[in-house]
Parts: C-alpha cells; structure tokens; sequence
C-alpha cells in the first residue's frame, strides 16, 4: 500500500469515527433523554441523588448538553480536546454507575459495553487524526 492510500485510509478513519463519536453524542441526548425520557435515564440520575421532582428538568438539561457537545466535536473538527473529554466522561460515568446503580453493569447493553466503546472510538479516533502543524 502506498503512502498515499495509507494517508487517505486515515483520512476515513478518522472521519467516519468522529462522525460516529459525535452522533453518539447527539443520539443519547436527543432520543432517550428529550424525545422519550427513557425510564433507565431518569432512574440512573435518581439513584446519582437528583431529586424527583428535578427528574424532568435535569434530563432535559443533560440531553441539551449531549447535543451541544456532539456538535462541538463536529464544529471543532480538528481539536482534540473533545476526543479526550469523551474518553474521560465514559470513564467517570461508568465509575459514577458502579457506584450509585451497579445492578445495571450486568445488562445486555450496560455501560460497561457503550461507555467503554465509546471510550474506545474515541481513542481510535485519536489516533487516526491528522497530525498536527507545527
């Protein structure tokens, strides 16, 4: 493989995993958190210590800020930092999960699977950027 399709192949790499980091990130806000208030969402940020009556409003506020935050890795395509903010949040939420909700590890689909993932993509994706000018 040439030099070339090497450059080119990373090029798509990292395209298709940023996208792919960022629709993450706008999906989980927008879907379970503001279209649907899915009953797992609201009951993780229960047992975190968010009160009840706070439920609605705090999720809302967390999916707002999953959108904004997805389309800060695709506004800011070229900055790193949102990379590595992802890979710290899924390692700190999924901390935050075994502690205060651990019966949801053993899950199909828990966090230990999409946080980790995710985490993972992220660094993929990391590592597929374009290095940077000097």
């Amino acid at each position: 493989m040439t030099n070339e399709n090497s450059e080119r192949r990373l090029r798509t790499i990292y395209r298709l995993a940023r996208s792919a980091v960022a629709g993450v990130w706008i999906y989980s806000g927008l879907v379970p958190k503001i279209l649907f208030r899915d009953w797992s969402e609201m009951t993780l940020l229960s047992e975190s210590g968010v009160e009840t009556s706070l439920l609605p409003y705090v999720t809302h506020s967390v999916g707002l800020l999953e959108i904004l935050f997805g389309l800060t890795i695709l506004l800011l395509w070229k900055r790193r930092w949102p990379l590595w903010m992802t890979v710290g949040v899924m390692v700190g939420a999924l901390i935050s999960v075994a502690q205060h909700s651990p019966r949801t590890l053993h899950a199909a689909f828990n966090p230990v699977t999409t946080n980790g993932m995710l985490a993972a993509l992220a660094i993929v994706t990391l590592w597929a950027a374009p290095p940077k000018k000097i």
